[in-house]
């Protein structure tokens, strides 16, 4: 079967892995090296889902809150949240392009302190 990501990836692919399980433990290194782990504190890399790649600009908050309750749905016994998937992000599309500051999406605060993202509250009428 020809691989569609051709079999010189695939070689390098292979390649890599096998450095992974096979080399660097030999090399002497704490297991902990490139992971982020300092004493067992964060050793799992962030797990969770991102908007942008289903739904790109046509992201809402009913499609965001769906994407919630379905982390935390318990199906055949657990919940993605369950297995450690406990970060959704909202990737872009939910502020009011071109309402801002020279057409950006930003817009000074009331008292002029700080530049803030100027929300979309037709798809995020909740979001502050």
């Amino acid at each position: 079967v020809e691989s569609p990501l051709g079999a010189m990836a695939v070689r390098g692919l292979v390649l890599a892995l096998f450095a992974v399980f096979c080399c660097i433990p030999s090399m002497g290194l704490p297991a902990e090296v490139g992971t982020g782990c300092v004493e067992t504190v964060d050793c799992q890399p962030p797990m969770g889902w991102r908007s942008w790649n289903t739904f790109a600009e046509d992201v809402s908050q009913d499609l965001m809150q769906a994407a919630m309750d379905a982390m935390v749905q318990e199906r055949s016994g657990s919940s993605l949240l369950q297995l450690g998937y406990n970060d959704v992000g909202l990737d872009d599309n939910y502020q009011l392009c071109g309402s801002g500051v020279n057409q950006s999406f930003h817009a000074w605060t009331e008292d002029g302190t700080k530049l803030v993202n100027v929300i979309n509250t037709e798809t995020f009428p909740d979001l502050e």
